[in-house]
């Protein structure tokens, strides 16, 4: 019992380190090149988009990618129009993510693990480009952690002990509005709501936590991931402050949107989705997806629209 709870409680920091230093590595080697894609956006909405998409993906952190727009804009580089394209196609890349961390749970996540070896073992290569090396290895190593980290958590969850503590919490506080707490706290507190989902999937793939309880978690990290971005904004100016702001709003509303369908139509939910794959990691992961891509794409055509509510909604005082 003791070797599962520290197996348990060592998955969760290592998997944590993991994310953290990949998405530290991944920013050495394309933050550069992200900005300049950025800045060359101007107020397209459908490339704005893309970007958005395509650098939380690669980043593993949609709250990497909207800081980084926050402050962009607060240099003139990013319009507000475009910032909001961005930060509606971070939604859609960081549900990428749980993809990533789906196959924890498979003999494939062995595999994945021995990626450290390379990583370790490349750093000391001598190539001529040694920071450029060190970056490439160092995403090798990071990947290994990270399915180590999360083969750690879910063999401490095969321990009745853990595993009884998690369902009879689920349990006795499945209340929507509890859950969707829960995981805005657990996202804010970790700083990433991609860790956060990845922890909540290898919950779910070890039967500790049932589907709507962890599709109702999942929906509140998303709100848990806005307040870096806020707090990054605090000495920017109005545009940028309002970008960071419209990340949150964005994510209420989507809350708001997806909440009905859970609470009335969960059977035929988890119908749909069980006919998509039996694996309940799969489904979370399918779920977020989707969720992410209708409210996004809903959400895109009418980007100023929603900038002039949010301009009414926050008034925000200029320093003189």
């Amino acid at each position: 019992m003791l070797t599962g709870i520290l197996s348990f409680i060592t998955g969760i920091g290592v998997f944590i380190f993991a994310l953290r230093y990949l998405r530290e590595k991944l920013e050495n080697l394309l933050s550069q090149r992200a900005t300049k894609a950025l800045e060359k956006l101007s107020d397209k909405r459908v490339p704005s988009f893309l970007v958005g998409a395509g650098a939380t993906a690669l980043f593993q952190s949609s709250t990497a990618t909207t800081v980084l727009t926050v402050q962009l804009v607060n240099l003139g580089a990013v319009s507000l129009f475009s910032a909001t394209a961005i930060i509606l196609g971070a939604n859609i890349g960081t549900s990428l993510t749980a993809f990533l961390f789906s196959f924890a749970a498979l003999p494939v996540s062995l595999f994945m693990g021995s990626l450290v070896f390379v990583g370790i073992a490349g750093s000391f290569l001598p190539f001529k480009n040694k920071e450029l090396s060190q970056n490439i290895f160092g995403v090798f190593c990071g990947l290994g952690m990270l399915f180590l980290g999360l083969s750690a958590i879910s063999s401490g969850l095969n321990v009745e002990v853990i595993q009884n503590f998690f369902v009879y919490l689920f349990s006795r506080h499945d209340f929507f509005l509890v859950l969707l707490l829960f995981g805005a706290l657990f996202a804010a507190l970790i700083s990433s709501s991609a860790a956060a989902t990845g922890i909540i999937l290898m919950l779910a793939a070890n039967g500790a936590i049932s589907l709507i309880s962890a599709l109702f978690i999942v929906l509140g990290t998303n709100i848990g991931t806005c307040i870096i971005p806020i707090l990054s904004s605090f000495k920017t100016n109005e545009a940028a402050k309002r970008a960071a702001y419209i990340n949150l709003f964005f994510n209420l509303l989507g809350i708001i949107f997806a909440v009905p369908f859970l609470l009335f139509l969960s059977s035929p939910i988890s119908t749909v989705l069980s006919r998509l794959t039996m694996r309940l990691e799969f489904q979370i992961a399918y779920f977020n997806l989707f969720f992410n891509i209708i409210t996004a794409v809903a959400m895109l055509p009418f980007i100023r629209q929603f900038n002039a509510l949010i301009s009414k909604l926050i008034k925000i005082k200029s320093k003189k």
